[in-house]
C-alpha cells in the first residue's frame, strides 16, 4: 500500500500558521501599553453570530463588515487583562482580512487603556467566544512584540493555550513560563485526542476484541475481568511506546514524513485494525500492527505540533505535557469504552454485531478517510451518504 500511496507524489509542505479549527490572540507589549489582535476564521464565527446574510452556507467578507457592530461587541467580552488588581478590557478599533488556503481569517486588531509600566507577568481572563454548542476551538496566545523581553516580529511561538472554557491565564512577559507552557500543552493534548477521531478510532479497533480470546480460530468471552484488563493493558502500553517514540523523534526534526502521507496512512491503519478482527487474526500479530501504526499516530501528533513554532528552549516541556494530555484522553476514552465493552462480551451479539459490525462499519469509514485524504477530496460523508 505504501508504494501505492507515494506514487501519488506526495511532497511535504511547509506548515502554515493557520489551520482548520483554531484561532489565535496576538499580543504586543510595550513598556507601558498592550494591544494585539484576533484572527479566526470568519466561517467558524458564523457559528457565533448569524453572519450568513444571503443563506448560501459561505460566510463573505462583506458580510463580515455588515456585523462590524456586534463582533466588536461581542469580542469585548472575550478577553480581559487584569494588571496590578486593575482590570483592562480590550477595545477592537478596527479589522482586516487575510486569505489563506483554507479560507478567509479576519484579523480584528484591540487597544486596551493600559498606561503604567508593567510588571513580569499580567492576567488574562478569557471567555470563549464560540456559544457551548458551537465548535470546541483551541484558543493560542502568541506574543508577537515584547519590549520587556526584545522579541520582535514574532509569529509562530505560541505562550500559552486557551482550552475551550472561561479560565484565567497568567501571561509571563519575561521570556515563557515553563509551567504555563507545559499545563497549556496538556490541555492541548488533551483536547487533540478528543477531538482526533482517527486516533480513537483505531484504538476502539483495538478495544473491541479485547474482552475476547481465540479460540479454535473463533472469538469467545474472556473468563475473567484480569484477562480482558491484560488485553487492554498490552494495547495501550504498545501504542502509547510506539506512538511517543516518533512523536519526540519528529519533534526534534529527526525524522519527517509529508503530512497528506501520514494522515492518510493513520487512516488505513484503522482499516487494517478493523480487518485483524474480522478475519481473527492472532493477537500477537496485532500487536505487531500495534507498533507499526503506533509509530504513524506518532507522526500525526508531531504534524499538530510542527506549525506551533516550539521555543527550542522549552521543547522538553512542551513535549511532555503534550504527550501527558494525550495520555490523559486516551486512557479517559479506554476507561469509558471497556466496561461497556466488558460488560456485553456474554451476548450473542457481541461477536456478530458488535466485533464484525463495529468492524466492518470501521473499515468503511477509515476506507473513505484514505480516499479522501489521499486525493485532497472536499466531500463530506454526509453527502456520499444522503
Amino acid at each position: 500500500m505504501l508504494p501505492f500511496l507515494l506514487s501519488f507524489g506526495f511532497i511535504a509542505t511547509e506548515a502554515s500558521a493557520h489551520r482548520k479549527n483554531e484561532s489565535y490572540i496576538y499580543l504586543n507589549v510595550a513598556d507601558a501599553a498592550l494591544s494585539g489582535r484576533f484572527e479566526f476564521n470568519i466561517q467558524d464565527f458564523g457559528e457565533v453570530l448569524p453572519l450568513d446574510d444571503d443563506a448560501n452556507g459561505i460566510v463573505t467578507p462583506a458580510e463580515f463588515d455588515a456585523h462590524r457592530t456586534e463582533i466588536y461587541d461581542l469580542l469585548q467580552t472575550v478577553l480581559v487583562f487584569d494588571i496590578n488588581g486593575q482590570s483592562y478590557p480590550i477595545a477592537p478599533s478596527h479589522h482586516r482580512f487575510l486569505e489563506v488556503a483554507i479560507g478567509v481569517f479576519a484579523q480584528v486588531y484591540f487597544d486596551t487603556d493600559v498606561a503604567t509600566p508593567l510588571p513580569d507577568s499580567v492576567d488574562a481572563a478569557y471567555t470563549p467566544y464560540f456559544p457551548e454548542n458551537g465548535p470546541s476551538l483551541p484558543v493560542f496566545l502568541i506574543i508577537e512584540s515584547n519590549a520587556k523581553s526584545g522579541l520582535e516580529g514574532n509569529e509562530a511561538r505560541h505562550s500559552l493555550i486557551f482550552a475551550p472554557n472561561r479560565e484565567t491565564r497568567s501571561i509571563d512577559l519575561t521570556g515563557g513560563s515553563s509551567w504555563g507552557i507545559f499545563t497549556s500543552f496538556i490541555v492541548y493534548g488533551f483536547h487533540h485526542i478528543l477531538i482526533g477521531y482517527d486516533h480513537l478510532l483505531f484504538l476502539f479497533a483495538l478495544l473491541l476484541p479485547a474482552v475476547l480470546t481465540l479460540r479454535n480460530r473463533s472469538w469467545v468471552p474472556v473468563d475473567s475481568l484480569r484477562s480482558g484488563l491484560m488485553n487492554v493493558l498490552t494495547v495501550v502500553t504498545l501504542f502509547t511506546i510506539a506512538h511517543s517514540v516518533t512523536f519526540s523523534l519528529a519533534a526534534l526534526e529527526l525524522i519527517r514524513l509529508p503530512e497528506r502521507l501520514v494522515e492518510t496512512l493513520i487512516a488505513a491503519s484503522i482499516a487494517i485494525a478493523a480487518a485483524a478482527n474480522l478475519t481473527a487474526t492472532p493477537r500477537r500479530r496485532v500487536w505487531i500492527v500495534i507498533c507499526g501504526f503506533g509509530l504513524l499516530h506518532g507522526l500525526g501528533f508531531a504534524n499538530v505540533l510542527s506549525p506551533l513554532g516550539v521555543d527550542p528552549s522549552n521543547l522538553f516541556v512542551t513535549l511532555l505535557g503534550f504527550n501527558i494530555g494525550v495520555e490523559i484522553g486516551q486512557i479517559a476514552f479506554v476507561l469509558i469504552c471497556f466496561p461497556v465493552l466488558f460488560v456485553l462480551r456474554k451476548l450473542w451479539v457481541y461477536v456478530p454485531v458488535f466485533l464484525y459490525g463495529g468492524s466492518s462499519l470501521l473499515m468503511l469509514i477509515a476506507l473513505y478517510w484514505c480516499v479522501k485524504r489521499a486525493f485532497m477530496l472536499d466531500v463530506s460523508l454526509s453527502r456520499l451518504l444522503f
